[in-house]
């Protein structure tokens, strides 16, 4: 349930609250495990400063989102981001 929570309030939200431009400060639905995400494929992500979100992964762009959960914003194989 978290899980629908969290793409409606980034759907709504947008880049005011910063879905699309990386995470806002007080980060949506914050987690210490797996199972707090509440499945649906959402993983428990941890940030550099060691703040935990529930993340659905994708393929990582360069959009100034971690789209691929690993607590990086655009940490792309393919090269770096030109922005």
């Amino acid at each position: 349930m978290k899980a629908l929570y969290l793409s409606l309030w980034c759907a709504l939200s947008g880049a005011a609250l910063g879905c699309v431009s990386g995470l806002p400060d007080e980060l949506p639905y914050g987690c210490q495990t797996q199972e707090d995400c509440g499945g649906d494929n959402y993983v428990c992500t941890v940030l550099p400063d060691s703040r935990r979100y529930c993340c659905l992964p994708s393929d990582e762009q360069c959009n100034g989102i971690d789209d691929n959960c690993d607590g990086i914003v655009d940490n792309v194989s393919s090269g770096s981001c030109n922005k």
